[in-house]
C-alpha cells in the first residue's frame, strides 16, 4: 500500500528535478522505470537490500545506487513542492532508530553513529509532510527542525507536540509569537516492567493532559 501512494510521487520527482538515469547514462544501462518501481516498491515494503535483490534479481550496488538517487530527488521534490501550506493544525513528533550500532554497543567498542532521530512535522487535516529533519535530539537539532517548518507553513497555525522541553525555546525562535503552540503530555499505565531496563516496547497510554502553563 505505502509502495503504491509513493511511487507516482517519486516518478514526478524523478521527472521534475531530472536525475542521472540509473547505471550511468547509456540508454544499454538504464533500468526500465518498471523495474526502477518495482525495486522501490520491495524497499517500501520493509523489504532488506538483499532480499530486494533475491526478489528482483538486480545487483544490491544497483538498488543501493538507485535507493540514493530516488531519495535525493524525492528531497528536492520535497522542498521545492512544499511550500506556502495553509495548515492549521500541525503536530511535530519524534522517531527514535540508528545507523550501525546502537549508543550501547558504541560504548562497548563497536563502530557506528548511534542513536538517530527522524524529526516530523504532520498536517493533522491532509496528513501531508509538512517537515523532516535527521539528526540527534538536541536542541540545535529541535531548531534547525522548527526553522525549515517555519518556512513552509503560510499563515497562523495551531502547532502540538510532546513533552520534550526542547521544543519550547525552538518554537518561539522560530514562530515567535505567531502560533498557538501546546504540548500533550502522556500518562501511561504503570506495570512492574514500567522502570525496568528489560522493557522491549512503550507502555499503553493511560491519558492524556495538557501541562502547567509555569512547566
Amino acid at each position: 500500500m505505502i509502495g503504491t501512494l509513493l511511487i507516482p510521487y517519486w516518478r514526478i520527482a524523478y521527472q521534475k528535478v531530472g536525475c542521472i538515469p540509473i547505471n550511468g547514462d547509456h540508454p544499454m544501462n538504464r533500468l526500465s522505470c518498471t523495474q526502477q518501481e518495482l525495486i522501490l516498491k520491495c524497499l517500501l515494503d520493509g523489504n532488506s537490500i538483499r532480499a530486494t535483490s533475491r526478489i528482483t534479481g538486480h545487483a544490491r550496488n544497483t538498488i543501493s545506487s538507485l535507493l540514493a538517487r530516488a531519495g535525493t530527488a524525492c528531497a528536492k521534490f520535497h522542498d521545492k513542492m512544499v511550500r506556502n501550506i495553509s495548515a492549521k493544525r500541525v503536530e511535530v513528533d519524534e522517531i527514535w532508530g540508528f545507523c550501525e550500532a546502537k549508543d550501547k554497543s558504541i560504548k562497548r567498542g563497536k563502530k557506528g553513529y548511534g542513536s538517530v532521530w527522524s524529526w516530523l512535522a504532520i498536517d493533522k487535516d491532509t496528513k501531508l509532510l509538512l517537515s523532516y529533519h535527521l539528526g540527534k535530539r538536541t536542541e540545535s537539532d529541535a531548531k534547525t527542525f522548527m526553522k525549515d517548518l517555519r518556512h513552509r507553513i503560510a499563515g497562523r497555525t495551531q502547532l502540538s507536540s510532546d513533552a520534550l522541553p526542547k521544543y519550547l525555546g525552538a518554537v518561539y525562535r522560530a514562530f515567535g509569537y505567531y502560533v498557538d503552540y501546546g504540548m500533550v503530555e502522556k500518562v501511561y499505565k504503570g506495570n512492574r516492567y514500567s522502570h525496568s531496563v528489560y522493557r522491549r516496547s512503550t507502555a499503553s497510554p493511560r491519558a492524556f493532559q495538557r501541562p502547567s502553563s509555569n512547566a
